[in-house]
């Protein structure tokens, strides 16, 4: 009889051209609304505001991005036209600065991704493993409109995800054995076979993955359901890959 496996999903414990109007300064009024009175606070509270939204749950090397934006307190003034009075302030007064960083769960350390000067950033890289991000604002002045902005921060929390790993050609020998790679390095490590029996998962074998992080299961019964487990640690959740074998 001839055995053969059906892979499934991996589970998880997932030229025109535009006219531009050209704009030499701007506007007297626009700019005196920024300037600090006798009678307005030249101290204008700050936030970093996140525009899209985080995936629930990331595979390792998924992409991942965000966009951010620097806005301001000043209903009386430049925000005077936002219905909640919080705003950009217009980069043509200086002294804005967006820092991307991210730290991996158990760490201390924070590493800079990405970096504006301006009222805005847009990140956009690979997701290596569980970790927080944060956009930061570290505050700032500006002595000609007698403004200071106090420094601010947008976090994620922690984003957490899966190993990626993947099955081989079960054609290759015309059995029904299972070859696993996993990414990133998981060499010498132990991956777990488990078989569906009614609604429980059943560990049936495990082997320990070799130097270039695979693992092969061979003869496996048919027909029947299966899964390779890898387990997790602060960097990574649990990684289960689910397949069926059949016979014909």
């Amino acid at each position: 009889m001839l055995k053969r496996i059906i892979t499934g999903a991996v589970a998880a414990a997932l030229l025109g051209v535009t006219p531009v109007a050209l704009v030499t300064a701007p506007a007297q009024a626009a700019e005196d609304a920024w300037q600090s009175a006798d009678a307005r606070a030249t101290t204008l509270p700050s936030r970093v505001v996140r525009t899209t939204a985080f995936q629930k749950r990331y595979r390792f090397n998924d992409r991942i991005s965000a966009s951010y934006r620097l806005e301001v307190y000043d209903p009386s003034g430049g925000c005077s036209h936002a219905a909640d009075g919080w705003c950009s302030p217009p980069t043509y007064m200086g002294n804005q600065q967006l820092i991307l960083e991210r730290r991996f769960n158990g760490s201390s350390t924070w590493q800079t991704l990405a970096t504006n000067n301006g009222n805005s950033l847009y990140y956009s890289g690979q997701w290596k493993g569980n970790a927080e991000y944060r956009a930061r604002f570290p505050g700032g002045s500006n002595s000609h409109y007698d403004l200071t902005y106090p420094s601010a921060t947008e976090s994620s929390g922690l984003l957490r995800g899966f190993r990626l790993t993947s099955i081989s050609d079960p054609f290759a020998n015309r059995k029904a054995d299972v070859r696993l790679k996993v990414k990133p390095a998981y060499k010498r490590k132990v991956v777990v076979l488990q078989r569906k029996q009614g609604k429980r998962w059943v560990t049936v074998r495990k082997a320990r993955t070799n130097r270039k992080s695979v693992v092969t299961f061979r003869d496996l019964a048919a027909p029947a359901k299966f899964r390779l487990v890898v387990r997790g640690n602060k960097k990574f959740l649990k990684t289960k890959h689910a397949f069926s074998t059949v016979r014909y």
